[in-house]
């Protein structure tokens, strides 16, 4: 059963500073806005804060935040930190570092949906996820947090929750997340930021809040390593059978449709955001 929830009280930003899902019901889905192509929320200038890594073992960096939306709130966790749409009643982006380490860990998948108790004008609940048609699908997935009993059940915030069609939270979102993890056996560590794509005129889900049902979702891996490497998804929400190197999209691509800015302070950014990265690149390299 979902808290109580105390609605809509005066935001404070913070200064301080994971997927495969179980199915969910799958019925018709609600349906209160139709679809439409503006993107609305502007993104601050202010300066963000930088997230130095402490389980890092090779290169280190001190990576910058994404850029933040007006009015977002941003939450930090032990695994992760997400910038929190009210709006939206979902993240425009989840935030963390990934280690072999986090990956190779021995802890218990999580089973429970919690309201995120740091937002302070209170996350959507799982009820308004019920009898939608729409899976609860994890930003940061619960498989990789598996080196800590506290981290693996945050994973399960609805701060990091947003929703997926089932055949794509359980087919094609699934692989990538899975290729991430292969990523990282062979990296060590990579950078992780992912979300939904936000705009106004969203379908919506759910009995208490209005839950924004994204129409995309985008995921970008940052490793410093040799010189630096990226490589940016951008996925529809719906099920497919295409490869995932169909999706691969230049970061620059994702910047335009999220009106966000990703690792502002990597080296050679212009130069890494503007490519295409490459699958076989990010499997076999050293």
């Amino acid at each position: 059963m979902d808290q109580p929830q105390n609605r809509k009280t005066q935001v404070e930003q913070p200064v301080q500073q994971s997927h495969t899902e179980e199915p969910q019901s799958a019925e018709p889905a609600a349906s209160n806005a139709d679809v439409a192509n503006s993107n609305t929320y502007t993104t601050t200038t202010t300066e963000v804060p930088t997230f130095s890594a402490p389980t890092v073992t090779d290169e280190r960096i001190e990576v910058s935040y994404p850029s933040s939306v007006a009015n977002d709130q941003i939450v930090h966790h032990l695994s992760y930190t997400v910038s929190y749409n009210d709006k939206y009643e979902q993240p425009d982006w989840v935030f963390y570092l990934l280690t072999r380490a986090m990956v190779n860990g021995s802890e218990k998948r999580g089973e429970k949906f919690l309201p995120d108790p740091d937002v302070k004008l209170a996350t959507a609940v799982t009820t308004d996820y019920s009898k939608s048609g729409y899976d609860r699908g994890h930003l940061c997935p619960s498989a990789d947090v598996r080196h800590d009993a506290t981290a693996q059940s945050e994973t399960f915030y609805m701060s990091n929750i947003s929703p997926q069609e089932p055949n794509f939270n359980r087919g094609v979102w699934k692989k990538l997340e899975e290729l991430v993890r292969q990523f990282v056996l062979t990296h060590d560590s990579l950078y992780i930021v992912t979300g939904p794509v936000l705009k106004d005129k969203l379908k919506h889900i759910g009995k208490r809040n209005k839950v924004a049902v994204p129409e995309q979702f985008y995921k970008i891996i940052y490793t410093p390593k040799n010189g630096g490497h990226m490589i940016g998804f951008l996925m529809p929400n719906k099920g497919s059978n295409k490869k995932l190197s169909t999706f691969i999209v230049s970061v620059d691509e994702i910047e335009s449709v999220t009106g966000l800015n990703f690792f502002s302070d990597a080296p050679n950014e212009a130069d890494l955001e503007s490519k295409l990265g490459n699958v076989l690149w990010w499997q076999q390299c050293d």
